[in-house]
């Protein structure tokens, strides 16, 4: 192709009117556009051979023509404006530039170059006024799409019909962890998962692309650069030109990881008991009656329950109990299958579901959990464990569902527990006395020496021999509550706070609710409660004063603070037993029943 040939091809490709003429006026080249425009072939054209009857509004010669001005003045302005009406009668704005072509250094002619003028109005219904509108909505609504696009927090996409990436947004790079977004334009969804997730998209792709539907909810898993193991869900649609072919894949990328875990975690919780781990009421009821097809027969339930959660709860606070449930929880995982249902099924209550499981095994199994709580008690940890186990086993069928295996399970189990009741009340109750004397120094003797003195001040004070037995138990339980206070107020040296101090008063109340759950210790809860009432009403937790402190807190308070006193503590040194008396007659009739410290004297001094 030669230069004429390629410039007249570039020429014809362009959107700007373009002719060229010589200095008589006659067109020797108009390019498409200036076809489009005028309605003349371009071979027409130079036949009329003269610009004005082309281009001009009468046919005749243009006032004002900046080609003539130009030889006239041999320069000046080369700008102009031009409106050209076509014999169909559209009008078309121009703004135009005029180019003189130069021969040996001579003006041998001029090119001139109109380009549209796009915020001229334009004759409604013509078809350059259509062209625009459409061009000026396109561009609009392509700048919104890209907007829309970039602000989204999801990521967005666009590739080939290969896959290979035409335009993602921000949020995609960041959702696939892309260091340097520019980098990887071009590149194939490939190159972004494993082979695994490669091929799932693959087929989701063709799957829109045969179909012409957009694939929604489409899920798949990542690993990012940095590690990041992401759940993306995908949205899959073709697009299409303006003819209706295929080009391509658009879609949304959404990051549900978060959303995913949160699913899971709702799941589980569905399922399981959030303390224990073990599955839920709710899930054992579900399978039991999954289980009542009867094609998992014979069937065992197996039914648990804790001893003296209740006073583990009340003595050492229901952090305690919880690590004693979570305890028991461990050991009921160990002697089970993985098709097994181990569940917590009410607050001290556990149960066990055994599919295809005959009377037999199911007994080797309650004695594998039986030897497992025995090992556990023998480790010597503070508190230990008692469990009450039954068992039901039966063939699944029309007479017998899994709801009554059950409720036969739960009554074998309440059985044992009758049968365990006293052994496990005393396993209960000595390691109370244990933690006691751990705390508050039951082993040096101070409950004993206390009773000493109380019993002499009490049978002195004319109480009853039931009364006097009572505060044998008074003097070894009386502090019973303080199990439940922390050791380092309790060892404290120091002078106690306020706070500290609102603390140990809620020994006497928290006793009180420890005997009372305690047959053994039931008759003395009203006396735990009493014990730190003082004779002038200013004593915890209820302000009793004078006769209205019952005759044997008042004995014992005494004895209590003598023994106390002569023995020491922590935070005090011990006296004599005469600086002790005087004390205790200082404080008479402020802590202590004026009558009953003289007759407490009378009886120490000899």
């Amino acid at each position: 192709m030669n230069h004429r040939d390629l410039a007249h091809t570039i020429l014809n490709c362009i959107n700007e009117l373009v002719f060229v003429r010589d200095l008589d006026k006659n067109i020797l080249f108009m390019n498409k556009r200036a076809e489009q425009v005028t309605g003349w072939a371009a071979s027409e054209a130079l036949k009329i051979k003269k610009c004005y009857q082309v281009f001009g509004d009468s046919g005749e010669p243009c006032r004002n023509c900046r080609c003539d001005s130009f030889i006239e003045t041999g320069g000046g302005d080369n700008r102009f404006e031009k409106i050209i009406i076509n014999p169909g009668k559209e009008k078309f704005h121009f703004r135009g530039s005029v180019f003189p072509l130069l021969a040996k250094g001579s003006v041998s002619g001029f090119i001139v170059v109109m380009e549209d003028r796009p915020d001229m109005p334009q004759k409604p219904g013509s078809q350059q006024a259509e062209q625009r509108k459409i061009k000026k909505a396109l561009l609009e609504s392509e700048e919104k799409y890209r907007q829309l696009a970039e602000t989204i927090e999801d990521g967005f996409y666009e590739v080939d019909l290969a896959g290979n990436l035409l335009y993602y947004n921000d949020a995609l790079a960041r959702i696939y962890g892309m260091k340097n977004g520019n980098t990887v334009k071009g590149a194939s969804y490939r190159d972004f998962m494993d082979e695994k997730n490669s091929e799932a998209v693959y087929r989701a792709f063709n799957r829109v692309f045969n179909t012409g539907r957009p694939e929604k909810g489409f899920s798949l898993e990542i690993k990012r650069p940095d590690g990041a193991v992401r759940t993306l869900e995908v949205s899959i649609s073709l697009m299409r030109d303006a003819k209706g072919k295929p080009y391509g894949f658009r879609g949304i990328i959404r990051d549900i990881t978060e959303r995913r875990q949160a699913e899971e975690r709702l799941k589980y919780l569905s399922m399981h008991d959030i303390m224990t781990g073990l599955y839920n009421r709710t899930y054992f009821e579900e399978e039991m009656a999954r289980l009542n097809g009867g094609r998992f027969s014979p069937v065992t339930i197996i039914c648990c329950d804790v001893d003296g959660l209740k006073l583990v709860n009340d003595t050492f606070g229901h952090k305690k109990g919880d690590e004693l449930l979570k305890t028991v929880a461990e050991i009921l995982k160990s002697p089970f299958r993985s098709s097994d249902v181990v569940a917590r099924v009410g607050g001290d209550e556990f149960a066990v579901i055994l599919p295809r499981t005959d009377e037999e095994a199911a007994r080797r199994t309650c004695e594998r959990i039986n030897q497992a709580v025995e090992n556990h008690n023998l480790k010597g940890t503070d508190i230990p464990i008692s469990l009450s186990v039954g068992m039901a086993t039966g063939i699944i069928s029309g007479d017998l569902n899994c709801d009554e295996l059950y409720r036969r399970a739960d009554n074998d189990m309440y059985q044992r527990k009758m049968q365990n009741k006293a052994s496990s009340r005393g396993a209960a109750v000595r390691s109370l006395i244990k933690a006691l004397e751990d705390k508050d120094f039951l082993a040096t003797g101070h409950a004993h020496k206390t009773f000493q003195y109380a019993n002499q001040l009490g049978s002195a004070a004319g109480l009853s021999k039931r009364e006097l037995n009572d505060l044998k138990l008074m003097a070894q339980f009386h502090d019973i509550g303080k199990v439940g206070i922390t050791e380092s107020i309790l060892f404290k040296r120091e002078p106690l706070d306020q706070k500290e101090w609102e603390e140990i008063k809620r020994h006497s109340e928290m006793g009180y609710r420890i005997a009372r759950s305690t047959p053994e210790l039931s008759s003395i809860a009203d006396w735990i409660l009493y014990h730190h009432e003082w004779w002038n009403g200013e004593g915890y937790p209820l302000g009793l004063k004078d006769q209205e402190i019952p005759l044997l807190c008042r004995v014992f308070s005494i004895a209590e603070a003598f023994d106390v006193m002569t023995s020491g503590r922590p935070y005090r040194t011990a006296v004599g037993r005469n600086e002790a008396l005087r004390e205790l007659e200082r404080c008479s009739a402020t802590q202590f029943d004026p009558d009953l410290v003289n007759l407490f004297t009378n009886i120490i001094k000899p």
